[in-house]
């Protein structure tokens, strides 16, 4: 079993670039589960954009991302 840590984007930024770092700090421990980030949350909650440094920073770390947005047809603007 594989682990991904949850960025709910009904946090503050500052809260998920902490989840990042403990994903890579947790990522790079002999043995760990951890793999990755989810971000997920109510798509109507902040803006996807001002999560874009923190994601990218898990991705150059090797961490795998998966993204849940625009699953509200008037939020598909989102992901162009």
């Amino acid at each position: 079993m594989r682990y991904l840590l949850s960025v709910n984007r009904l946090l503050d930024t500052s809260i998920a670039d902490k989840v990042v770092d403990l994903a890579i700090t947790e990522s790079k421990k002999e043995g760990s589960r951890v793999v990755g980030i989810d971000f997920s949350g109510d798509p109507y909650a902040n803006d996807f954009k001002d999560y874009v440094p923190c994601l990218s920073k898990a991705r150059e770390a090797g961490l795998k991302v998966t993204v849940h947005g625009s699953e509200n047809k008037d939020r598909a603007e989102e992901t162009k």
